[in-house]
């Protein structure tokens, strides 16, 4: 008696959702043969089996519900002004640049790395005015005469 009640202790014990899941499946699963054929060997080997498969699948399916509810949260915890903005990069895509060009610029003071990393603001690269401006005359005057 007490080997099966150090089982059931166990059993009654364990709170991984994918092992309760499998335990349920796999006796289920057995019972029914057992019951049909009292036949000891084939139940066990139908529970080992079920429960082998049925524990992969469910942590398979807790996981996705896991990450999906993970994503939901992440999602719900931006600002609308955030999203807007995160949704503009999203939209233009992400922008290859050369990394000799730009190390190119950043050596001749045309492009310079700002860092505000202790809260002045965001950190990142920054184009000299006058170089964005004289290029956003000429594109804008491209357009005008193409």
């Amino acid at each position: 008696m007490t080997d099966y009640s150090k089982i059931f202790e166990k059993i009654y014990q364990e709170k991984d959702t994918s092992t309760n899941i499998s335990l349920f499946l796999g006796s289920l699963f057995a019972l029914v043969p057992y019951v049909l054929t009292h036949d000891f060997f084939l139940s066990l080997i139908l529970f080992i089996s079920i429960f082998s498969l049925s524990k992969t699948i469910s942590l398979l399916i807790i996981h996705k519900i896991h990450q999906s509810a993970t994503t939901k949260t992440i999602l719900n915890s931006y600002s609308k002004n955030e999203l807007e903005t995160i949704n503009f990069f999203i939209k233009n895509g992400k922008i290859k640049i050369s990394d000799t060009g730009l190390d190119s610029l950043v050596a001749r003071n045309i492009i310079e790395f700002i860092d505000r990393s202790m809260g002045d603001g965001p950190t990142g690269f920054q184009l000299q005015e006058s170089v964005y401006k004289n290029f956003l005359n000429k594109h804008f005057s491209g357009l005008q005469n193409g």
